[in-house]
């Protein structure tokens, strides 16, 4: 970037990775795709925003997703997802 004196790549310590294998056959029988349960992955455990609230001259984005007691334990979510 034109004028950085400086950059640094910050590395995050820590994460934690959850593999879900979705069951194919179980999808088919229902009709779903691997889209379909990526998506519902990705809105129950990190948030999806479905609208804005105004108050006065400030907005606030509304954002749904799991209460933290079952997006925090990977047994918690095996049996919610």
């Amino acid at each position: 970037v034109p004028g950085t004196s400086s950059a640094y790549a910050e590395r995050i310590i820590g994460g934690y990775y959850l593999n879900i294998e979705p069951d194919r056959a179980a999808l088919a029988r229902y009709g779903l795709s691997i889209g379909d349960v990526q998506a519902v992955v990705a809105s129950a455990l990190g948030g999806e925003t479905v609208t804005t609230t105004v108050e006065g001259r400030e907005r606030y984005a509304v954002n749904i997703r799991y209460p933290r007691e079952l997006r925090d334990d990977p047994q918690a979510i095996a049996t919610e997802v």
